[in-house]
Parts: C-alpha cells; structure tokens; sequence
C-alpha cells in the first residue's frame, strides 16, 4: 500500500516540487507565475506612478552572480494621460531599459502568445559594465536573456530572465518555461 501511495501523492503535487505558483497583487491586479526551483522573491518596489517590479532570484553562487527573474507591471490608464502606449512602443522601452547598461548587444524578437494576448518575446545578449556606484563589485560578464512583453486590458507586463555566462546555458530555458506560465488577472 505505502509504494502504491507516494506515486499518487507525487502526480497531485506536480509543479512544486519542481518549484512554486507565486501570486502576487499590483493594486487591484493579480498576476501568477510559476517560479522554477530556487527562485525567490528578493525585492518589490514602484518605479512610479501605476507600475510596480518584482524581482525573483537565485542564492548568490561563489562568484556572486545569480539568476534573475522579472515582473514588470504598468497600468497604463495611471502612467499617461496620451493615448495608451502600443505593444511595440512598450516593448522598445522595456528592452531599451535593458540595452542602455550593455555592451556588444544583439537581440531578435519573435511573437509568442501568453496568457492568450499576442506579445513580443526578445532574446538578447551582451555584456555588461561595472556600475558607477559599485565598480569594484563587479565584472564584466557576458550576459543572456530574455524578455517576454505584452498588455492585457490596460495593464502592460515585462517578463524578463537573465544570466551570466556560462551558467545561462542551466537558467535560461527554465525561466523562459516560468515566464510563459503567467497570467495576469486585470482590475478591469
């Protein structure tokens, strides 16, 4: 009975075990994203007016690098008072965000579907520079990741992954298969 039991209990489990259904609130929105195995939430905060980012990571590896998950949330009826940004327009500016701290960067964009609205996804690389304000804290590192944007409603969302070298090659594809588990439940 016990052999016949855990193979039972192991299928209604699933996906935690693997890692965990985070879900998380942005005023009157909600959104959900399984994280793989080892990630957590290590920081929340607002940018501005009507957006919120939440970052999930790694423990820090011997070198100090880890990796990085991003949620980038924008109520876009809050953010301007103009007409709503297109999905381009947005994800030019989130991708921006990206290639202004970069070096030797390349990207290509695909469309994908998610959360069943159409979105761009963006893999880039490039090469990172020490921040001013912390030069001695980092190298330089070749860097990989990829950033899945798109608008449901009136609300815009950045889902991003990124590594270094050479450990991408173990992160990236299991954060791509987390980012596309999202799901954004929108206040209107």
């Amino acid at each position: 009975m016990r052999t016949s039991f855990l193979p039972a209990l192991l299928s209604l489990i699933g996906t935690p075990l693997a890692g965990q259904a985070m879900m998380q609130a942005f005023g009157g929105d909600t959104f959900r994203l399984n994280l793989p195995a080892g990630y957590r939430l290590v920081g929340q905060g607002s940018p501005g007016p009507g957006m919120m980012a939440f970052g999930f990571a790694t423990d820090p590896r011997a070198d100090g690098t880890r990796a990085l998950i991003q949620v980038t949330l924008v109520d876009v009826d809050k953010v301007s008072a103009g007409p709503p940004p297109t999905l381009d327009e947005f994800a030019a500016s989130m991708i921006g965000a990206v290639r202004q701290r970069r070096s030797h960067w390349e990207q290509t964009a695909t469309s994908v579907v998610i959360d069943g609205v159409h979105a761009e996804r963006i893999k880039w690389s490039g090469t990172n520079e020490p921040s001013p304000e912390r030069p001695s804290q980092q190298a330089v590192s070749a860097m990989h990741g990829v950033m899945v944007v798109g608008i449901k409603g009136t609300v815009a969302f950045a889902l991003h992954a990124q590594d270094v070298e050479p450990f991408r090659v173990g992160s990236l594809p299991v954060s791509e298969v987390a980012l596309m588990t999202f799901t954004l439940t929108p206040h209107k």
